[in-house]
C-alpha cells in the first residue's frame, strides 16, 4: 500500500469509527479531540504520524505507558516525547507500578490511558492493533475454544475496558500488516524504538498467551508460511459478519427471555434456556455475565464449565468470573414479559454478582453538606451501579453488605430488601459509618439499558 493510500485508508477509518460513536455530534471529525496510544514501537509510531497527517496537531494528544517493567523504558519514553512533541502535538507520559502478570498489567495501562483521556476530554483513544495482532487474537480465541464472537477477533471500535465514562477504543489499522506500517515509516524517514526483547521477554512478560504467541514465531518463522496472517485475518473477518448476526438474534432472545432488576441481577426460565442450541446457550450466558459484571472477561472454557453446572441442576449455587449463578424456583417476572417468566412453578437461573468477589471501596469523607461540593452527590460503584449519597452524613466507607453488613441492619432496613433473594443482598452497597452504623446506599443501574 503506497503512502497517500495508507494515510487516506487510516483518515476513512477514523472517520467511519467517529460516526459510529457519535452518529449526532454536530462536530466535525477534525474538530474532535483524539488521544493515541503511543509505545514508541514500529506500530504505534506509525499510527501517530498517520493521524497527525490527516488532523490539526491541537486536537490529538498521545500519551506513552512507563510500566516500570525495564531500565531502559523512561529513557525510551522521553525519546517518544521528543519526537511526538516536534510534531507540535501534546505528549503525557504515564506512569504504573509493575504489575504481577500480563493480565493485570494490561488493566492497568488501560486504566491509566482511559483516564487521561476523560481528563483531555478526548471523543475516542486511538490504539495502534494491526493485521497480525487481528491474526493472534483469533489463533488465541481457538486454543480457548472461544465461541464466534472470540473467534471473530477485535472490532475496529469497542467500549472503554475499565471506566464507564471512558472513550470508545479505535482501532484502525486491523486491515494493515505491520510490515506496511515500518515500511511506511521508512519510506517517510520517520523513527521508532526496535523492540528491545528482540524476540526474548521476561517471566512477567511471558506469563501471557499473547507474548509466548510471539516468542514461539519468532523462533518458528515457518508457522507464518503455514499460518498467513492474511488468510487467519480475513477468517476473522468473515466470523465477525457471523457474530454480527448472532449477536442481533442473543439481543432478541435476551429481550424475550431474560427479566433484569434494577440492581444488576437478572433471572430466565431453565427451560427457555435448556432448549436453545449449543451455541445460543454460550452466547447468551457470556452476553448475562458481562453485563452482570462490566469488568469479567469470560473464557470460553469458564463459560462451558457454567454451561455444564447448569446442565446438571446445581441448585445449590457456584460462583465464575465474578458472578452468582443458581437455580431457583418461584421467580416470576413483570407482566411485559412472556407467559413463561410468569410461571412462578417454573425453575429460573439467576444470575447476580458474586459479593465475596466484589472489592470497590469509596472513602467517604466527613462533611455532612454534599452540595458544598466538598464530593459528588453521585458516584459510580463497582462499574455497575450508581451511588445515591446525598443523604449520607458524616465519614465511614461504602463496600459491599456482605452477610455481616445484612446482620448490622435495622429491621426496618432489612424489611425493604427481604423479598431480594440472598445472593443479591449479599452484593448490595452498604455505607459502613465511622459510628457503627451500616444501611444500603440508594443505587441505579450505571450501564445498564
Amino acid at each position: 500500500m503506497s503512502t497517500s493510500a495508507l494515510e487516506a485508508h487510516v483518515s476513512a477509518q477514523i472517520a467511519d469509527g467517529l460516526a459510529k460513536i457519535g452518529p449526532d455530534n454536530p462536530e466535525t471529525p477534525h474538530s474532535m479531540r483524539l488521544a493515541v496510544a503511543v509505545s514508541g514501537g514500529a506500530d504505534s509510531m506509525a499510527l501517530f504520524h498517520l493521524v497527525r497527517e490527516n488532523w490539526p496537531a491541537e486536537k490529538l494528544i498521545a500519551m506513552t505507558v512507563d510500566h516500570g517493567l525495564r531500565a531502559a523504558a523512561a529513557q525510551e519514553a522521553v525519546m517518544v516525547k521528543r519526537w511526538i512533541e516536534a510534531c507540535g502535538v501534546r505528549h503525557l507520559t504515564l506512569e504504573i507500578s509493575p504489575k504481577a502478570n500480563a493480565a493485570e498489567a494490561r488493566h492497568a495501562r488501560y486504566a491509566a490511558l482511559e483516564t487521561a483521556a476523560v481528563r483531555d476530554g478526548a471523543v475516542a483513544l486511538l490504539l495502534a492493533h494491526h493485521l497480525d495482532d487481528q491474526a493472534e487474537t483469533l489463533l488465541l480465541a481457538l486454543r480457548r475454544a472461544g465461541g464466534v464472537d472470540r473467534l471473530s477477533g477485535m472490532a475496529a471500535v469497542s467500549p472503554a475496558l475499565t471506566r464507564a465514562d471512558g472513550p470508545p477504543r479505535m482501532r484502525p489499522l486491523l486491515d494493515v500488516s505491520k510490515t506496511d506500517l515500518e515500511r511506511y515509516l521508512s519510506s517517510t524517514k520517520r523513527r521508532w524504538i526496535s523492540d528491545p526483547t528482540n524476540g526474548t521477554f521476561s517471566a512477567v512478560e511471558m506469563a501471557g498467551e499473547r507474548a509466548r504467541w510471539r516468542h514461539v514465531r519468532h523462533s518458528h518463522p515457518v508457522l507464518d508460511h503455514m499460518l498467513p496472517i492474511e488468510a487467519v485475518a480475513r477468517s476473522a473477518g468473515f466470523l465477525r459478519e457471523a457474530s454480527a448476526t448472532l449477536q442481533a438474534q442473543l439481543e432478541d432472545i435476551s429481550t424475550r427471555l431474560v427479566t433484569w432488576h434494577r440492581l444488576g441481577w437478572c433471572h430466565f426460565p431453565l427451560a427457555d434456556f435448556s432448549a436453545l442450541s449449543a451455541q445460543l446457550r454460550w452466547g447468551l450466558l457470556s452476553k448475562l455475565i458481562v453485563r452482570v459484571h462490566p469488568t469479567a472477561h469470560p473464557r470460553g472454557a469458564q463459560v462451558g464449565r457454567a454451561l455444564d453446572r447448569l446442565s446438571l441442576g446445581q441448585a445449590r449455587g457456584f460462583t465464575l468470573a465474578g458472578c452468582h449463578f443458581e437455580i431457583r424456583g418461584g421467580l416470576s417476572g413483570p407482566a411485559a414479559q412472556t407467559e413463561a417468566l410468569k410461571r412462578e412453578d417454573q425453575d429460573h437461573i439467576l444470575i447476580c454478582r458474586e459479593a465475596s468477589d466484589i472489592a470497590d471501596i469509596i472513602q467517604v469523607k466527613p462533611e455532612t453538606d454534599a452540595l458544598s461540593g466538598m464530593r459528588p452527590s453521585k458516584m459510580a460503584w463497582d462499574r455497575r451501579l450508581q451511588l445515591d449519597i446525598k443523604s449520607i452524613s458524616g465519614g465511614g466507607e461504602i463496600r459491599v453488605l456482605g452477610e455481616a453488613g445484612w446482620a448490622r441492619l435495622t429491621e426496618e432496613d432489612r424489611a425493604l430488601f427481604q423479598d431480594l433473594p440472598w445472593p443479591v443482598r449479599k452484593s448490595l452497597p452498604a455505607f459502613w459509618s465511622q459510628d457503627g452504623r451500616v444501611f444500603i446506599v440508594p443505587t441505579a443501574p450505571l450501564s445498564f439499558g
